[in-house]
């Protein structure tokens, strides 16, 4: 009998071997012919071979090489069967089982990769990115070195990664496992609840959309607004006119980045803020939070009063042609980048930058470090601290928390003006009450003097 190692062996007289085929089948090749010796032989077609329908799986080799033994025997005993029903591989086959092929689990890599490709359409453009780059090269590199041992894996991670990658590893390497047993690609879903035992602690100067926009402390006041603004254009930076226009607007610096020309509205007085510009994927995505917006809009209206600071801002913004019709662009017309605007604001060792904070720190105009994100709580804390206007209003101009705006705020009434350009509430209140206390003195005085008439009439 042939063996696995060697398939292609010579058939001796008297013996049958085994034949993998490329369809993955096996087959049965005789030395003699087995058509001659039941008696119906055909010299022009020599049935010297037959193909019993079983798979190519071990389990199927080793059924056929107990009856190829079989068969060799009988031929030495000369009592050899030509119809082979005695060894269930004639034409009815009566004992021989077939059995299916076992179905090989994917590989851990290759099920993730699917998983990714798989959420490729209903996750953002930045998270999308992150699974196929940083979180596989982390997983990649863990297989590698441990194995397929989700165990290991989990140890690998913690102990090489920060708790936080190693958290959303082993949860998308669970989701993707739960996707292949629902589909039949492997058995189980060993990181099941792994990620929720690791816990990751939220650091101070990182914020997420959530967090509260009025908060003081995370804001500068309208002095040190002003010196970061007049520092920008002191240093004749490109992107002076963008932060002052951040500091505006309050609005996400991937927002401010995205506005287009076509979305400022003269005759209205207003800009459209309709998307997010992506640094990773170099094109356009969608709003935060447009899900939660009524009446399914995709953008929100800022109001831009005529003649006032912002209004003037944007009339100062030469107007150059690129294939984007963006506002803001950079001196290749290209959107100008985070990665600069960064450099700008906090300065870099590698570029030789001053940031513009850290000089200001030392100057005293400034009391501390903030990110340039915080130009957003700066211009929320000014309009409802100073200038007095209502949370829910500055808040749908923001494009924040829309859960807790009524819905007429997300088209804000024009009326409602940021407070730039005008006198802060505060100052209106102090100026209304020298007024009131101007005229309650004139008619104190007033009254004295009829007063001082009266007594002059009495003692004459």
């Amino acid at each position: 009998m042939n063996t696995p190692k060697h398939p292609q062996r010579k058939a001796y007289e008297d013996t049958v071997v085994i034949e993998r085929l490329n369809d993955g089948k096996l087959r049965l090749q005789f030395s003699v012919d087995i058509t001659k010796a039941a008696g119906w032989y055909k010299p022009t077609t020599p049935q010297k071979k037959i193909r019993p329908g079983l798979s190519d799986v071990p389990q199927n080799y080793t059924l056929l090489e107990s009856k190829c033994l079989q068969i060799h025997l009988d031929f030495l005993n000369g009592c050899f069967d030509p119809t082979l029903v005695k060894y269930g591989i004639g034409k009815d086959r009566p004992q021989l089982v077939i059995v299916p092929p076992v179905k090989k689990e994917i590989r851990m890599l290759e099920l993730y990769d699917k998983y990714v490709e798989y959420r490729g359409k209903d996750t953002s453009l930045n998270t999308h990115h992150q699974m196929k780059v940083t979180l596989r090269n982390a997983i990649e590199q863990a297989i590698n070195t441990v194995g397929e041992n989700a165990l290991e894996i989990r140890n690998w991670l913690l102990s090489n990664r920060c708790n936080k990658t190693s958290k959303e590893c082993l949860r998308f390497l669970s989701k993707a496992h739960k996707l292949g047993v629902k589909h039949g690609l492997c058995f189980v879903d060993p990181f099941d609840e792994m990620s929720s035992e690791i816990s990751v602690n939220k650091t101070s100067n990182k914020f997420d959309d959530h967090e509260d926009i009025f908060n003081q402390q995370l804001s500068y006041t309208l002095e040190e607004m002003e010196a970061i603004i007049n520092y920008g254009y002191g240093r004749k930076l490109n992107c002076a006119v963008l932060i002052e226009f951040l500091f505006l607007t309050g609005t996400r610096i991937s927002e401010a980045i995205a506005i287009k020309w076509s979305d400022v509205n003269w005759e209205r007085e207003s800009l459209r803020i309709a998307r997010q510009w992506s640094m990773k994927g170099k094109c356009f995505i969608p709003l935060k939070g447009t899900k939660n917006i009524p009446e399914h809009l995709d953008y929100r209206i800022f109001p831009m009063p005529k003649n006032y600071r912002l209004w003037n801002l944007m009339k100062s913004v030469e107007k150059r042609e690129n294939q984007l019709d963006l506002v803001f662009i950079n001196g290749n017309n290209n959107p100008i980048s985070r990665i600069y605007i960064g450099d700008v604001w906090r300065g870099s060792e590698a570029t030789g930058s001053r940031g513009i904070i850290p000089e200001l720190i030392k100057q005293g105009k400034v009391s501390k470090y903030l990110s340039i994100h915080h130009t957003r709580h700066t211009f929320s804390c000014i309009q409802q601290n100073i200038y007095g206007i209502d949370s829910k209003v500055v808040s749908s101009w923001c494009g924040h928390h829309p859960e807790v705006n009524d819905k007429h705020y997300w088209e804000t009434d024009r009326e409602i003006k940021p407070g730039y350009g005008e006198l802060p509430a505060t100052q209106q209140m102090q100026e209304s009450e020298l007024d009131l206390m101007k005229e309650q003195n004139q008619l104190l005085q007033q009254q004295l003097e009829e007063m001082r008439k009266l007594l002059q009439d009495r003692d004459k």
